[in-house]
């Protein structure tokens, strides 16, 4: 037999929730439970005021809408369901263009909201549909973006999940959903916050190549160092995509002339692309990436260089290179150290002196300047940690998606009712 919650709504009215689906036969004393704590809450709420100004302030509700009436229901599943019911007021209502129109006809619809209680919430609504130009459209609803079952504010909550780090597949579980309608909400949140962000001033600027593993792809992030946010991240090498990076940063309001400086990674392709598309900059190596290729370089030679110093000692002589505020005595040290890697004779050593010497003027140029680099090197690890945790990506864009939600510095508030 369906089932009945009658709650008291501002009007006096007794209003009624209707059970849409036969329950389903569960445990009685798991039923009874449920139903005792969910009716308890309500009646908590009802006690500390008005619930319709509670559950308006949280939909963002104006006029014509008002709230119907609240209810529970058993769902398919056997779990409690909590029910809001709205409607709207009046008889004319706004359409897309500003103008006021009766209404054609009224359909329900219903949204997928974060439950206040209970193991869910639904959102149902009679939607006044007007008749526009040569066709009949349905309103737009302030609690939801046209074409989703989710309210705003369950949009913001998976989007704030995936910012943490949980993956797509993990947070769809978490809230009961496929991860096609994450990725839905993924790519058009990300786009607009994205799109509608202003850089404003920009002086340093960092330019990363980060692997992909997807088939020797890479994507090319730019990082600004001062704020320590990612501003734009595209597909492909530095070389390939700086032009249409830059053309991308410039509509969002970045003032490229004024770029200062330009810490980008150990390769001299992408040296020599800054220095094409930022002739105005000075173009100098990041500390990240020299530290890796040197712990890399040692890594595979496992051998003590010059006896009793060892690895150790040729680890620590190129990390007090940064430390130096003298650019001179940091050059001279530089190239002590590309020496003894050489005498030492073992093939990686001597394949980093080689990669040094070839980006000399990159690596020499940020010794003493005191530029804090730090930014590449926490970027190019938190896009290593997602490419891993998300086993990989088949689309390049998703992933791109994924660096600006999580390192673009995307405020996720304004994803809120209207």
């Amino acid at each position: 037999m369906p089932c009945f919650f009658i709650f008291t709504t501002h009007t006096g009215k007794p209003q009624s929730c209707r059970c849409v689906q036969p329950l389903r036969p569960v445990p009685f004393a798991a039923s009874l439970a449920s139903i005792v704590v969910v009716c308890t809450l309500v009646q908590g709420m009802l006690a500390m005021g008005d619930i319709d100004e509670l559950l308006a302030s949280g939909l963002g509700l104006a006029a014509p809408w008002a709230i119907q009436g609240l209810g529970c229901r058993q769902g398919r599943d056997g779990r409690l369901q909590v029910v809001i019911r709205l409607r709207p007021l009046g008889q004319r209502f706004k359409g897309s263009d500003g103008r006021y129109r009766r209404a054609h006809d009224i359909v329900e619809r219903v949204w997928r909201h974060l439950p206040p209680f209970g193991d869910g919430c639904l959102l149902h609504a009679c939607v006044p549909r007007l008749r526009e130009g040569s066709g009949v459209r349905a309103m737009d609803v302030p609690w939801a973006r046209r074409g989703s079952g989710l309210t705003l504010a369950f949009e913001r909550h998976c989007l704030k999940l995936l910012e943490g780090g949980t993956t797509v597949r993990e947070a769809a579980d978490r809230v009961g959903a496929h991860p096609k309608q994450l990725w839905g909400i993924l790519r058009h949140w990300v786009s607009k916050l994205h799109a509608a962000k202003r850089i404003g001033d920009l002086d340093r600027m960092g330019v990363v190549r980060i692997p992909t593993g997807m088939g020797g792809r890479y994507l090319t992030s730019m990082v600004d160092l001062r704020r320590r946010w990612v501003l734009q991240t595209v597909g492909g090498t530095p070389a390939r995509s700086m032009d249409r990076t830059l053309a991308l940063l410039k509509g969002r309001g970045a003032d490229i002339d004024a770029i200062a400086y330009v810490c980008t990674g150990l390769s001299l392709e992408d040296i020599e692309a800054c220095e094409r598309c930022l002739p105005q900059a000075k173009v100098v190596v990041a500390r990240h990436h020299v530290m890796e290729l040197v712990r890399q370089a040692l890594r595979e030679a496992q051998h003590p260089v010059h006896g009793d110093e060892g690895i150790h000692g040729l680890t620590d002589l190129f990390r007090g290179l940064w430390e130096m505020a003298d650019a001179g005595a940091a050059s001279g040290c530089l190239a002590y150290c590309c020496d003894r890697a050489k005498e030492s004779g073992l093939a990686p050593l001597v394949a980093l002196a080689d990669t040094i010497l070839a980006c000399w003027g990159a690596i020499v140029g940020a010794l003493g300047t005191g530029i804090d680099d730090s930014a590449l090197g926490s970027v190019h690890r938190e896009v290593v940690s997602t490419v891993r945790s998300g086993r990989g990506y088949r689309d390049l864009q998703n992933l791109c998606l994924m660096v600006h939600l999580r390192l673009g510095g995307l405020d996720l508030d304004e994803v809120a009712p209207r």
